[in-house]
């Protein structure tokens, strides 16, 4: 889907996980683990999206290092924001995201695709508030990116996913070094959470070839629509409105 992962892993060890019966991890620690396990997927897909050409390398580059900024400081002062301001941002990033990508229009054709050159580039500072979001709840950007890409910027799905990968990588990059710096990351839980992304983004890259691009669009709504409703009701739950 063109995303590190994190937006499912945040998820999963903070509701799935003690439910196994496994220890509860505070929302800082699980967004360091989900940013450094974002790493390894991304960093996996994009070696595999970059061989098939499938990624526009100005956006990756230009994008990706705007969403690099952002992560970066957001990464740093997560450790000042609370776990209930970070589920907030957490919920209203994944609605928003499902919300756009519902959004009705004509699909893109790739042969009428035209790259971005260098006049175009400004168009992609629009990613530093996405990239500062997602530094702060651990999530690479992709998840915000890939509905920009393709809803906003108008590049074909399937571009749009390979080229969220490369800016999904450098923002996981600098968003794990802000977390990095400030003592967030548990190094062993980490790693171990990685080896499964690495595994998981080819895997998942393999399929993706098979599917149409109209079900990975519905994918994507049903994800994280699911995801941004949990989230909401873990934040009422917190405020005792439930």
């Amino acid at each position: 889907m063109g995303i590190s992962g994190a937006v499912i892993t945040i998820p999963l060890i903070l509701y799935v996980l003690p439910l196994l019966g496994y220890s509860e991890f505070d929302v800082q620690t699980t967004a360091a683990i989900a940013i450094v396990q974002g790493f390894a997927a991304s960093t996996s897909g994009l070696v595999a999206f970059a061989r098939r050409n499938q990624l526009d390398r100005q956006v990756v580059f230009f994008g990706g290092g705007v969403v690099a900024i952002g992560a970066l400081i957001g990464g740093v002062v997560s450790d000042s924001v609370s776990e209930l301001m970070l589920l907030i941002v957490f919920s209203a990033f994944t609605g928003a995201t499902a919300g756009l990508m519902a959004f009705p229009r004509k699909e893109l054709d790739d042969n009428a695709y035209r790259p971005f050159t260098g006049a175009r580039s400004w168009r992609l500072s629009i990613f530093f508030p996405g990239g500062m979001l997602a530094g702060m709840v651990g999530v690479g950007g992709g998840v915000l990116t890939v509905p920009i890409l393709h809803r906003i910027l108008n590049i074909p799905l399937q571009k749009a996913i390979g080229s969220s990968i490369g800016m999904t990588w450098l923002a996981v990059t600098f968003g794990m070094i802000g977390k990095a710096i400030t003592g967030q990351i548990p190094i062993v839980i980490a790693l171990v959470t990685s080896i499964g992304a690495v595994i998981g983004a080819q895997v998942g890259i393999r399929i993706y070839q098979f599917v149409p691009q109209r079900y990975v669009r519905l994918l994507f709504i049903v994800l994280l629509g699911s995801v941004a409703v949990r989230t909401l009701f873990d934040i009422l739950e917190r405020l005792q409105l439930v």
